[in-house]
């Protein structure tokens, strides 16, 4: 997984990439995160930056790892959070012996991985049978989003809308290692999945 150079030099620039420390917890997603996994869970945080909802999950009684790509975030979310765990490394290829985890959270990481079946692949071998993933992306269906990519050239903003995801994308990605469970906000900004292990 190597980030698109555009992106690297955002998270390396910016004070805070994306708004994270600023915005924090959005409540919808935490409430959706701790109602699919609930406490008591070995739980891996693909992509999950500085560790914000890492540590909300730890909190809640889960044993947690916030694995990023990013030297930058992990570094800084070490400082933020001590007590947490952080790896740095590829989503593709993560440094874990299979079957180790509970649960997994990838939480608007997906656009950035260009093998997406290599992802869910190697998900898959190191989680549990049954084991939840949830999911969280940018939904290229909704309709501010198809707005902006029909004015794209006045977009600055670092991500690309046409790397936005759709239910079907996640379905067809998954499919050979993880059946969707749940789905909501199929025309919102944001899709939410509950995946689990086949």
């Amino acid at each position: 997984m190597t980030l698109n150079s555009n992106v690297k030099k955002y998270i390396d620039e910016s004070e805070d990439p994306w708004g994270l420390k600023k915005t924090g917890l959005i409540e919808k997603r935490a409430a959706f995160m701790l109602k699919a996994f609930g406490g008591g869970k070995k739980i891996l945080d693909v992509g999950g930056g500085f560790g914000i909802y890492s540590n909300m999950l730890q909190k809640n009684g889960n044993d947690v790892i916030c694995l990023d790509y990013s030297s930058r975030m992990t570094k800084d979310g070490k400082k933020m959070f001590p007590e947490m765990k952080f790896v740095k490394a590829d989503a593709t290829c993560m440094p874990f012996v299979d079957s180790v985890f509970d649960a997994m959270l990838c939480m608007g990481t997906m656009i950035y991985i260009s093998d997406k079946i290599a992802f869910f692949s190697e998900a898959s071998r190191i989680m549990k049978s049954g084991g939840k993933l949830v999911l969280i992306e940018r939904n290229r269906n909704d309709v501010i989003n198809k707005a902006i990519r029909l004015l794209k050239d006045t977009e600055t903003y670092v991500d690309s809308t046409d790397s936005f995801l759709t239910a079907k994308d996640i379905r067809h990605a998954s499919g050979k290692h993880f059946k969707i469970k749940k789905t909501k906000g199929r025309l919102s900004n944001f899709i939410f999945c509950v995946l689990e292990k086949i």
